[in-house]
């Protein structure tokens, strides 16, 4: 991999002798990434990443303009989604950016996403209960950019990065809206 942005902030991250996957690499990229300027391109974020298949239990980014912008109240356009399924024309993942900075780390280690293949990873995901308020549908056809698999090693880093793209709402807005569609004991 070959990202400018992740290669530099990784460095940091390792001399602070951070286990990748771990609840300390997650708290310390949380705390130090999102205190970050906003990144409005989702270019700096891709990077180097190579264009990937969308297969369950993977984690994907790219541009997404939704059919239906004008009815949604809100919509993320720069999606950062572990697939769950595959559909005619498209699929359902659960869109992280939809999940405060501190829920996202949570949803990790509850999945234990390090640990298990990404078959594992969909399964622990359908069974989580704060999969079902990020849950989103996305259409092949609205998507801007090709999709780019973040690699499982990047994880913990990338779902810290500040790069949603909410139209219509701002993060914490759409932050608080989700937390409150939580079913289960979170």
């Amino acid at each position: 991999m070959d990202n400018k942005l992740i290669s530099k902030i990784r460095s940091k991250g390792d001399t602070e002798l951070l286990p990748k996957g771990s609840e300390e690499s997650l708290e310390w990229f949380r705390t130090n990434l999102r205190k970050r300027r906003k990144i409005s391109s989702i270019g700096v974020i891709t990077e180097g990443f190579i264009p990937s298949k969308i297969e369950p239990g993977k984690m994907f980014t790219y541009k997404y303009k939704p059919k239906f912008e004008k009815k949604l109240e809100y919509y993320d356009i720069h999606p950062l989604i572990i697939v769950l399924d595959e559909t005619s024309n498209g699929w359902y993942g659960a869109n992280l950016h939809y999940l405060s900075p501190k829920l996202r780390s949570e949803l990790l280690l509850d999945i234990g996403y390090y640990e298990k293949g990404f078959i594992k990873i969909r399964a622990e995901l359908e069974n989580n209960p704060i999969t079902s308020a990020c849950l989103k549908r996305y259409i092949a056809k609205q998507v801007v950019t090709r999709p780019v698999e973040i690699p499982k090693d990047e994880w913990d880093l990338v779902v810290q990065l500040p790069y949603e793209g909410f139209v219509n709402s701002i993060n914490r807005s759409v932050w608080l809206k989700t937390r409150k569609r939580i079913k289960g004991p979170k």
